[in-house]
């Protein structure tokens, strides 16, 4: 397997984690493409497949030479973002619609395409490609002729099947190669830890290693969980939505739209709150005389309804009404998925970004320099947290002179002192991080409430970074109160000149 990942993405002592990501989605947009005209040529022949799968044959084919040659990473992937986007419309119109699975590959797709972008790039193609998925729906709702059907079930079974294996392939070839590269930079800290003398002290960069890789996992069950919920819901849901609008009573469709409406507009809870107003649906609904109406408040509570509108009830008093109202529950339900499938996609997004300016930070050698603070913070803060919903970050940043640093090394001083901070807060708590210039010296806090005890563990990472911060003249202070603990690094601020 790892030959082969190299194989595909190119090698990573020569290739960075960007590049080779694109090498994974190029060359699986190219192998599908082969294996959709292999089986179109074994199924019967029609040339406007044959021209779909020899163009992105051909497309895709040049693109991946592109890419592999290391040159033009930009170009070959802004040619590669508007060819997907091509060939997902094409694909859309000529594979069944919302019935195949051209929507979820594509997502899966735009996903990873995104991340490599820059911010204001992944934002637009971002927008363009809801734009062409907007566009695409609204003709599957308004011109459903212009789709071309499935000519078979096995046509569908195949597409279906091969695309959401290829997807799953695909993102675990990715991740793969993420999880690698935070394992090939905690072994670049080991070798700088031990011309230090401190080999034993990188326990807390393998902590790092385990935490980013379960964030990442997190996200990734997120987004194959609600693809996977999201794709039935095309595939079997939509389909019916014209029929069972039809069948109601002017007063029934008033109430249908009225509980859409109220679903999208429904702010999401605090959770303790949420907990309330349900036990208070709960009840009402059993008051009315609702059948199971635990049930009911469960699935309203998946659709972010947590109160019952009395001028809903002209859909409960017959089965079409009920159907309708149970069709707008699955729908809000999967409309609250995608929102969870974006945020997921957006922390992805960034978990990669940072990851790949941490490994560069922390593997490279710039010698002494002028270094802001605040970006090595904040880099270090967006890998760790949140890592728990119990647990609040709070930032006290104020603007603050450089500090002449290797920008590395402190890289690794923020991360054992907060890594530190939170394995003595447990889960829970509030860490504030601050920075503030007195006198001379730029002054950063690291404060975490619920503390308990120090490890063994972190005695020697704090003795590691007092190491570290004498060779940078600086200074660590730990205070420790019951329940409290200041972690401040004191540093010689850089005034050139």
């Amino acid at each position: 397997m790892s030959a082969f990942l190299r194989w595909v993405a190119g090698a990573p002592a020569n290739t960075d984690l960007l590049p080779r990501i694109l090498n994974v989605v190029i060359f699986t947009a190219l192998f599908s493409a082969v294996f959709f005209l292999v089986l179109d040529g074994f199924q019967t022949f029609e040339l406007f497949r044959f021209v779909y799968d020899l163009g992105m044959i051909v497309i895709f084919g040049i693109l991946y030479a592109m890419a592999r040659k290391g040159r033009h990473f930009q170009l070959v992937l802004h040619l590669t973002t508007a060819a997907a986007l091509a060939f997902f419309v094409w694909n859309f119109f000529f594979d069944a619609g919302i019935q195949g699975p051209t929507l979820t590959a594509f997502l899966i797709l735009n996903t990873f395409i995104a991340i490599l972008h820059r911010k204001g790039s992944s934002l637009f193609y971002g927008l363009l490609g809801l734009a062409a998925m907007g566009i695409c729906l609204g003709v599957q709702i308004l011109r459903p002729d212009w789709i071309t059907p499935y000519s078979t079930r096995e046509r569908w079974f195949l597409d279906v099947g091969f695309s959401y294996v290829i997807c799953t392939v695909m993102v675990f070839i990715v991740m793969r190669m993420f999880v690698r590269l935070l394992g090939e930079a905690v072994e670049q800290d080991k070798r700088i830890q031990a011309t230090l003398g401190q080999t034993e002290k990188t326990a807390v960069l393998g902590g790092l290693l385990s935490t980013i890789a379960g964030r990442a996992q997190e996200h990734l069950d997120t987004l194959g969980a609600n693809l996977e919920k999201s794709a039935f819901w095309w595939h079997e849901g939509v389909p019916r939505a014209r029929h069972i609008i039809g069948q109601l009573s002017p007063g029934q469709t008033v109430a249908f739209w009225m509980v859409l409406d109220e679903g999208l507009r429904a702010p999401v809870e605090d959770s303790s709150v949420r907990k309330v107003r349900l036990d208070e649906l709960a009840v009402r609904l059993e008051q009315q005389g609702f059948p199971d109406p635990l049930g009911l408040t469960q699935r309203m509570a998946q659709a972010n309804l947590i109160e019952w509108n009395p001028r809903w009830q002209a859909l409960m008093g017959s089965d079409v009404g009920r159907e309708a109202f149970f069709f707008v529950i699955d729908a809000l339900t999967v409309e609250g998925r995608n929102r969870a499938s974006s945020a997921a996609h957006s922390g992805l997004a960034v978990l990669v970004r940072t990851v790949a300016e941490y490994s560069r930070l922390v593997t490279e050698d710039q010698g002494f320099c002028p270094t802001n603070l605040e970006t090595g913070l904040e880099l270090v803060l967006g890998l760790f947290a949140p890592v728990s919903s119990q647990l609040e970050v709070v930032r006290r940043i104020r603007p603050v002179p450089p500090v002449t640093a290797r920008p590395g090394q402190l890289i690794q001083v923020w991360t054992s002192l907060v890594q530190s901070s939170l394995r003595s807060m447990r889960g829970r708590g509030s860490l504030t991080v601050s920075l503030e210039f007195r006198g001379s010296q730029v002054i950063a806090g690291i404060f975490a409430s619920d503390a308990g005890e120090p490890e063994t563990e972190e005695l020697s990472s704090l003795e590691s970074v007092r190491q570290i911060l004498q060779a940078h003249q600086g200074t660590l202070d730990v205070r420790k109160t019951p329940g409290y603990c200041v972690l401040e690094v004191s540093l010689p601020a850089f005034f050139p000149g």
